[in-house]
């Protein structure tokens, strides 16, 4: 089995064919399609990792792509769905007629963000009418982490007027539209041979844990019900159940009910929100930082938490714990031994731990913040082939890097904490004579690299 990933391309369509021209097992067919390079080999098997849209004007063509290929190969594409992917369900709701009625001072400012603004206090700021693009403009500003989207929306119609750009962003959700086709094609979690694939991160409180189907998109009091599967093929299923639930509850009652105290599709919401899963969340947890898999200040932040947890707020800025001895375990009971996600932007090239869990976390939306699409020339080829990983591409300053974990070509060097100590990470291994290896280390999105021998 060969597998090829690629995540958070985020409406990013360059990128992504950048990525799938890299691939060995990727290609573009004449018609313009994502296809395989042997569609008839069923040992071919591709894995979007999430996120497809949002900060890049694609978003409509990235979906269009995605959903089609999925289709054509229904069981060898497999349709990870990320936070930016689910949180667009609370376009219905939100942007209802019926919502749209009440005064914006009864529109509560978001639960997980305390420094965000009301709604009337962004009205009154913005000095603009109350409305569905005000409103529409406000969550995506303020409250769904997309800033530029409308207008991204609004290059890709090919110039609208800003209704026009609104109810194409609404439809996106609606029956029949792009973005809810991709999330009817998705699920939370895919397991293929010794690989586990989720968007986000999984740690030892996530790992088995499935949310009850009532679970709020709300500051929760206390740690919401679920339980806990034994194994991970049956973790798996239970979590695309929840999806699956989820979506069909959603499509039953897209709308707040009359006390607005709950609607469909809330468990999804919930799932993508940290502070509503206390922090178990495998689709908004991550484990990058500051281009690393794992860093010293990471592990402080961790150890800040309260013991037991009194205040699910805690957990944002948390990065989970890619080392802790309960994944590994479940994991490795299961015939696990790696861990492919994305979410958290790990520099120009992905972040990855080796040993006897390997974890790559791939994306590289953040590789180049002075390029106009914050990638520049970076792009990569994340590729599972049989036992082994490899890791190919290139990085913001144009060179070729790659290597090979697991197997007898395994680099035993990178995905490593490197000799220099400091915080370094061996990042990748760069191309040409003499062998050379480029370190990283940082915090959050900023980090800094050197190039040894």
């Amino acid at each position: 089995m060969r597998i090829a990933h690629i995540t958070d391309v985020e409406g990013n369509l360059p990128y992504l064919l950048s990525c799938v021209s890299l691939s060995p097992i990727l290609s573009l067919s004449p018609d313009n399609e994502l296809s395989f390079v042997d569609p008839a080999d069923p040992s071919l098997h591709f894995v979007f990792g999430g996120d497809a849209t949002d900060r890049r004007p694609h978003d409509l063509e990235v979906l269009a792509l995605l959903t089609s290929f999925k289709r054509r190969h229904p069981a060898r594409v497999h349709l990870v769905l990320g936070n930016r992917d689910l949180s667009k369900l609370r376009y219905a709701a939100e942007l209802s007629p019926k919502e749209l009625a009440r005064p914006p001072g009864e529109i509560p400012p978001p639960h997980w963000d305390p420094a965000a603004p009301s709604l009337r206090e962004y009205l009154e700021a913005e000095g603009r009418e109350d409305g569905r693009v005000s409103r529409l403009r406000y969550m995506l500003k303020h409250t769904l982490g997309c800033p530029f989207t409308f207008e991204n929306r609004r290059q890709e119609l090919g110039g609208a007027s800003d209704e026009e750009v609104a109810a194409s962003l609404a439809a996106d959700v609606a029956p029949g539209g792009p973005l809810l086709a991709l999330i009817s094609l998705g699920c939370v979690a895919a397991r293929l041979g010794d690989t586990l694939f989720v968007h986000g991160a999984i740690d030892g409180g996530s790992c088995g844990f499935v949310p009850g189907p009532n679970t709020r998109f709300e500051l929760p009091s206390s740690p919401p019900p679920g339980r806990y599967e034994p194994d991970v093929d049956s973790w798996v299923a239970a979590m695309n159940s929840y999806l699956a639930a989820g979506l069909a509850d959603y499509l039953a009652r897209p709308l707040f009910d009359e006390r607005r105290s709950t609607r469909g599709g809330e468990a999804l919401l919930a799932l993508q929100n940290r502070d509503a899963m206390w922090g178990r969340s495998v689709v908004s947890g991550c484990y990058a930082d500051g281009g690393c898999i794992a860093s010293e200040a990471a592990g402080e932040r961790r150890a800040e938490l309260p013991e037991g947890g009194a205040d699910p707020s805690k957990f944002r800025g948390v990065c989970a714990d890619a080392e802790d001895a309960r994944l590994r375990e479940f994991l490795a009971a299961s015939g696990v031994a790696r861990l492919v996600v994305g979410h958290k932007p790990s520099a120009d090239a992905p972040a990855v731990l080796a040993g006897a869990l390997e974890v790559v976390s791939a994306d590289t939306s953040y590789s180049d913040p002075g390029a106009e699409d914050g990638r520049g020339k970076a792009a990569c080829s994340v590729l599972v082939d049989g036992g082994v990983l490899r890791v190919s591409g290139v990085l913001s300053t144009g060179e070729e890097h790659g290597y090979v974990l697991g197997g007898e070509e395994g680099d035993e060097r990178v995905g490593r904490r490197a000799e220099e100590g400091g915080g370094w990470w061996v990042q990748t291994k760069l191309g040409g004579s003499p062998e050379r290896y480029r370190l990283v280390r940082g915090g959050g999105r900023k980090w800094e690299t050197k190039v040894v021998q």
